[in-house]
């Protein structure tokens, strides 16, 4: 990724270049492999271009357990050769193009995305409105904690509204008197009627 949006169009042309070159040594190793001809594996190695020789040759010292479980290790024979081409450098030539191919649309979206003054002014709009609410959360928490904090009631108000004469009735059992909840300290304030 980072390739994509530091390298210039010079540096591109030059990798889409190499990488065209490499995918043609392999191809022409491909068509020589294909031959049944008993110097085929050399032939086709001598094709290659040094750094997939190289590959090839350190895939040739892995032992049978360095493989996945449905792979099947590699010989010095033209089969293998064959086979660690098609499944190794071919998909590996085409994953390197599209990513060289692709790289003015990374750059493009990279600064595109990063200079774009409606994107951002919209995020400072976001960020302001944010900023409000969070203010607005945090001074009603602090209400809040303070209101728990005080001993006495903030609401004069909230009193007991009972009178004198509904505590007489629930004395007396009557059916009231079964629902008839305790009052908190703060609230046992009553008023006569």
């Amino acid at each position: 990724m980072s390739d994509a949006i530091t390298a210039t169009e010079e540096q591109t042309a030059a990798d889409l270049a190499d990488l065209k070159s490499d995918q043609a040594m392999t191809n022409a190793a491909l068509r020589l492999l294909e031959g049944k001809s008993p110097t085929a594996y050399s032939r086709a190695l001598a094709a290659l271009r040094e750094d997939t020789r190289e590959w090839w040759e350190e895939q040739l010292t892995w032992e049978a357990d360095d493989y996945d479980e449905d792979e099947n290790p590699y010989c010095a024979d033209a089969a293998s050769l064959k086979r660690f081409l098609e499944r190794k450098i071919l998909p590996w030539h085409e994953k390197e193009l599209r990513e060289v191919n692709n790289r003015p649309l990374i750059r493009t979206q990279a600064f595109g995305q990063a200079v774009d003054v409606r994107r951002l002014e919209r995020l400072s709009r976001y960020e302001v409105q944010l900023d409000r609410k969070l203010e607005r959360a945090l001074s009603t928490l602090l209400r809040v904690q303070q209101l728990r904090a005080d001993d006495s009631p903030r609401y004069p108000f909230r009193q007991n509204l009972r009178c004198d004469c509904d505590r007489d009735a629930a004395s007396s059992g009557g059916p009231e008197d079964a629902y008839a909840a305790p009052i908190p300290s703060f609230l046992s304030h009553t008023t006569t009627c």
